[in-house]
């Protein structure tokens, strides 16, 4: 007994620690007759409250504070080690690039018959970057012998200073370790430099020529479009020399002259110089195209081409120029939107990505081969377009600039008509390329969108045509009420006028009356396709 006490108490102290555990326990108890003390239970769930409100506050502090902090911190040294680029301006390249091509006319579905509608908002911008053209980036090969060299150097002279300070205290292999952490920090923050140039060099690059060749391209597109202009007005004045009534004092006082037989073989000419154009661009879109497709994301690409509507062309067509410069048309949109789905502009941080400036080396040699196949072209079109002007000028010997004034109003209803007119055809040339890839019924849909608008152009062509007839009434009407010679040949113009009034007349009828037969057909048909 005596040693179990010395074991459990071996002191006084010992002896006090039990008879006050004892007497805790004891007042804990509770008894009927013994009243717990208030004071003790208010402490109690003072002390409770006060705890659970500081971790509350203290869990809610890391919450707001210290996790945000956290990542902060994280993504700042990510950033730092990292050899990408930071993600905003990664975004912010990518953006500007698809902005240039998405608000280009190259993307429309019809070529743009000005050319103006960026090239005066991009050739301000054009010269400064003139110079990426023939700028060549640095192979991955000899970036690393660049890193590798500069680290060694800074290693060995590092190295060198050590040596000379602290060689006789610290042991030999402290020394090694440390020239190995010194090189390896060293080539990574220098590989980090040399990549990061490199990458804002490589898009600088793509910007520059995704310009150039959206300039290139409206420039040719607006070249194009005036020499077919040119053409279709002189093969106009041939017809109308050639085709001139027997009776015609003009015909019968100056036949097919060499000026117009010369214009007719001019005309040609270019239309066999612009046939060999659009043969070679459209074998360099083809190739692009080929080499784009498998750095291309299927997802963003599917998605695209239902945005902007993408057929694809699978052949060359033997057509007319006009034609074929639709087709040449089509093929780029076609290209535009590979562009516009690499898959190194997707919306994760690819600039992490170990292919990420091959891709772009070969995106920016695609475009610049296009840039080059366009700008060799100039020259010829720019001569066809001098020469087609110049022959047009000998032909048409009237003055540019009518003596009436009165005049003009007629040559303001033949533009309309006239640009009425390209619309309809370039619509048809749409409505052909739909049927001839018919494969889904969306495109049935797409071709009766088409013909829907086609019908209100040519609704809307019918109204211009009865306001040209009625401002020629008028000028006519003006003209006969002037005072004339009796030997003037006025009488035998109007007699020749009336029937010719007569013809457009009855022609707008004719049209007329067959689109409301077509528009009752079809209500006939509507409850048997039903």
């Amino acid at each position: 007994m005596a040693n179990l006490l010395a074991f459990l108490c071996p002191s006084v102290l010992h002896a006090v620690m039990f008879v006050a555990l004892g007497t805790l326990v004891f007042l804990s108890i509770p008894t009927p007759t013994v009243q717990p003390i208030p004071s003790a239970y208010r402490f109690r769930d003072y002390a409770l409250a006060k705890t659970s409100q500081f971790f509350a506050n203290a869990a809610r502090f890391a919450l707001v504070v210290l996790l945000p902090l956290g990542i902060q911190i994280l993504e700042l040294v990510q950033t730092f080690l990292s050899s990408s680029l930071p993600d905003s301006e990664e975004t912010a390249f990518e953006e500007q690039f698809k902005y240039l091509i998405v608000t280009s006319s190259l993307l429309s579905e019809f070529p743009s018959l000005t050319g103006t509608t960026t090239s005066t908002t991009l050739s301000s911008t054009h010269h400064h970057h003139h110079h990426h053209h023939h700028h060549h980036h640095p192979s991955s090969s000899s970036s690393r012998e660049n890193i590798l060299t500069q680290g060694l150097a800074i290693t060995f002279v590092s190295t060198l200073l050590l040596s000379l300070i602290g060689y006789q205290i610290v042991p030999v292999y402290m020394l090694g370790i440390l020239m190995v952490t010194i090189h390896g920090a060293v080539y990574s923050v220098l590989r980090r430099y040399q990549r990061r140039c490199k990458i804002r060099s490589i898009h600088s690059t793509a910007l520059g020529l995704l310009r150039d060749l959206v300039i290139e391209c409206e420039q040719s597109d607006a070249m194009v479009m005036r020499i077919i202009d040119q053409s279709r007005q002189l093969n106009a004045i041939y017809q109308g020399d050639t085709l001139a009534p027997p009776n015609d004092i003009s015909s019968a006082s100056s036949p097919t002259t060499p000026i117009t037989a010369s214009s007719s073989r001019r005309v040609a000419d270019t239309r066999r110089a612009l046939t060999h154009i659009f043969n070679s661009q459209w074998a360099h879109w083809v190739s692009a195209l080929r080499r784009l497709e498998s750095f291309s994301h299927q997802g963003n690409l599917s998605r695209f081409r239902d945005m902007y509507n993408i057929i694809p062309v699978a052949h060359q067509q033997n057509g007319s120029t006009e034609e074929q410069m639709h087709v040449i048309h089509w093929k780029r949109r076609e290209c535009l939107v590979h562009l516009l789905a690499l898959d190194v502009m997707t919306l994760e941080h690819d600039s992490d990505r170990l292919d990420y400036e091959s891709h772009w080396e070969v995106v920016i040699k695609v475009m610049g081969n296009l840039v080059d196949e366009y700008k060799r072209h100039v020259p010829t079109l720019r001569e066809h377009l001098i020469s087609s002007t110049e022959v047009y000028e000998d032909d048409d010997e009237r003055p540019t600039r009518p003596a009436d004034p009165r005049v003009n109003v007629l040559l303001h209803q033949y533009a309309a008509l006239e640009k009425h007119v390209r619309n309809i055809q370039s619509k048809l040339l749409l409505c052909r390329q739909d049927t001839r890839c018919n494969q889904q019924n969306q495109s049935l849909e797409r071709i009766g969108d088409r013909l829907s608008t086609i019908e209100q152009d040519i609704t809307q062509m019918l109204t211009q045509w009865e306001e040209t007839t009625e401002a020629y009434r008028k000028l006519s009407t003006a003209s006969h009420s002037l005072p004339s010679p009796p030997s003037s040949p006025a009488g035998s113009n109007n007699s020749s006028n009336k029937p010719f009034m007569r013809r457009s007349m009855l022609t707008a009828a004719a049209v007329a009356c067959f689109l409301e037969n077509k528009r009752s057909r079809e209500k006939v048909n509507c409850p048997k396709l039903k």
